[in-house]
């Protein structure tokens, strides 16, 4: 299960950005071109998902911190969309989780090839001119479609907030007919459609009923951001139950914890992916410090005590946090922000091949100027941001010079030589291009 396709509509700088997804994707571009606003985009709706809109809204600051700046408050409202593709395996697995759906899966076996699209668009605004105002939801709808396109079912907000069930009607195989449900419950459909929802209430509340759609707002919820600083990776933990790291790698010792105490197998890839960079490396422990807090010790082949995270590289801790991230299951879909801060080059080439090994469950996006990562990954997988009179685009990279994808597919120009010579117009930041711009006036 993973995210195809999201869109934003004036959230922020990304006034009209629609942008297709990879299993793994990389973004790059200038400075200020909006790939943080992307990706603070992609926090947002994991947020909604697994806290609720209002939750969502509050944590960014506020409407009017996540409004396009350049946009009348009235003019247009905030608009997101997301499109998530479940495929076979997800469908087959499900049963796993929602037992009394296993005899319905045997005794109804899907097509080859099987797979459900689920796409959800919702929009927000203010209820009214004034400078302070509250917000409200202005539309909220959500569609399935099966593998040959056709809409199983769409669900929608109506203008009294109340809910409207469109469902299809062919006849469906029983299992992804269970599936659907509770929406093609009868008893259930009349219930929600006579229950207005909240101004602030999305129609996705109600997911918490179905198997599939408990496991795609489980899928989205699980966003997790991270821009990584080895000064908070060294920070203290916290020993929770279900202890996760934080955006900065704050709690990293309580994240550890979780995995050592509840995860063997992560753990066990977590430590081992440390050897293969650590060679003399041979545990990582959790301690409690005095006042009852975690921390992390780094057990070394003959040296009598451990390495307190004083004593290692800032390196070290930004990889260990990048490891805990890209292993721990909780957490389907990662925004990285540039991985390759702190980190050696062979060890960020280790990261990116984890990041990209196939049958990885997870789906990663990172923000990058690395060279040594744009030149290590696959061209097809990158895209190009770039902004101009206050919005941003964002497309696959040849799209802005597709003369150029014969000479990087020849081996002519490794990929970051190509972006870094200014043969790309809209990868040289603003300031430069404008000066080369004069530069050839004056000439």
């Amino acid at each position: 299960m993973h995210v195809t396709n999201v869109r934003f509509e004036a959230f922020k700088s990304l006034y009209d950005v629609s942008c297709k997804l990879d299993k793994f994707t990389v973004i790059t571009g200038p400075n200020g071109a909006g790939k943080s606003n992307f990706i603070d985009g992609l926090n947002f709706i994991g947020e909604v998902y697994e806290d609720g809109l209002e939750f969502a809204v509050g944590r960014s600051g506020g409407y009017d911190n996540i409004a396009h700046r350049r946009t009348r408050r009235a003019k247009r409202p905030v608009a997101l969309q997301i499109e998530v593709k479940v495929s076979r395996a997800d469908l087959d697995d499900i049963p796993k989780k929602y037992p009394w759906l296993h005899k319905l899966n045997s005794e109804n076996p899907l097509d080859v090839g099987e797979f459900l699209t689920y796409r959800h668009r919702f929009t927000l605004g203010t209820a009214s001119q004034a400078l302070v105002s509250d917000f409200e939801i202005v539309s909220d709808d959500f569609e399935v479609h099966d593998s040959r396109g056709r809409r199983l079912l769409r669900v929608e907000r109506e203008r009294d907030g109340k809910v409207a069930i469109h469902r299809t009607r062919a006849k469906l195989n029983p299992y992804i007919r269970e599936l659907l449900d509770p929406f093609f419950d009868t008893r259930f459909s009349e219930f929600i459609s006579e229950r207005p929802r909240t101004s602030t209430q999305l129609i996705t509340t109600n997911f918490a009923y179905s198997g599939l759609f408990s496991e795609i707002r489980h899928a989205v919820g699980g966003t997790r951001v991270f821009q990584l600083s080895p000064h908070q990776c060294r920070t203290s933990g916290v020993p929770t139950p279900n202890a996760v790291l934080e955006r900065h790698g704050e709690n990293l010792p309580g994240a550890a914890n979780h995995l050592l105490r509840n995860d063997r197998s992560s753990w066990a890839q977590v430590q081992q992916a440390m050897r293969d960079i650590m060679p003399g490396l041979e545990e990582i422990e959790v301690a409690y410090t005095e006042d009852r807090r975690l921390a992390l010790q780094f057990r070394e082949r003959g040296v009598g005590r451990p390495w307190n995270t004083n004593e290692v590289s800032d390196g070290t801790m930004q990889s260990l946090a990048l490891f805990i991230a890209l292993f721990d299951t909780r957490h389907p879909l990662l925004a990285i922000e540039e991985p390759e801060n702190a980190v050696h080059p062979w060890i960020l080439r280790r990261i990116i091949d984890i990041c990209q090994r196939n049958g990885s469950p997870k789906q990663i996006i990172a923000t990058t100027h690395s060279p040594v990562l744009l030149n290590y990954v696959n061209p097809a997988v990158v895209r190009l941001m770039t902004i101009k009179s206050g919005r941003s685009v964002i497309r696959p990279l040849f799209e802005f010079a597709p003369q150029l994808r014969e000479a990087v597919a020849n081996g002519n120009f490794e990929l970051f030589e190509l972006y870094d010579s200014g043969a790309i117009q809209e990868a040289v930041p603003r300031g430069f291009a404008d000066s080369r711009h004069e530069d050839r006036d004056d000439e």
